[in-house]
């Protein structure tokens, strides 16, 4: 079994209860390595494309209003900066971790456009429901497919 990555964490601002919090994926090559799956699974796809990396921050609206302007700006620029970094490491482990488990007779299946597409809409289809639940999860999930549209990744 492989040991799980550490991921990086940002300490919370002096006095406030904001926290960030690194999301990641575990639908990668990379993190399903660390997992151990590819020590039962011969076939992954290859590449990912149904989830994304991503880091959160948590903070109640009472503390964030507490801080200095230029506190916010600390975090926020620390935060953009964290997603980043944490994006490109996941495309370069990924990317390394394809290499070695074809080189162990893991067979990696790229999908096509078409099949890609109608994951994307089943998915959607189920995103709907969700977005039903709450007008907090109704602006979530409409954000998200505004991101997804201006990529090209769905119509």
């Amino acid at each position: 079994m492989h040991a799980s990555r550490s991921c990086w964490r940002a300490d919370p601002a002096p006095g406030c209860a904001c926290h960030s919090r690194p999301i990641g994926k575990t639908g990668g090559a990379d993190p399903n390595q660390a997992l151990g799956l590819f020590d039962v699974a011969e076939y992954a796809t290859y590449p990912g494309f149904h989830s994304m990396p991503t880091e959160q921050l948590a903070c109640s609206k009472k503390a964030w209003d507490g801080l200095t302007p230029d506190l916010q700006r600390i975090i926020e620029v620390s935060l953009r900066k964290a997603a980043l970094s944490l994006a490109i490491q996941t495309e370069i482990r990924d990317k390394k971790v394809a290499v070695e488990l074809a080189g162990q007779g893991v067979t990696l299946h790229d999908w096509s456009v078409e099949d890609r597409k109608a994951f994307r809409q089943f998915a959607r289809d189920n995103w709907q429901r969700w977005a039903e639940k709450s007008e907090a999860a109704g602006k979530l999930v409409a954000s998200h497919v505004e991101y997804m549209k201006g990529l090209g990744l769905i119509d």
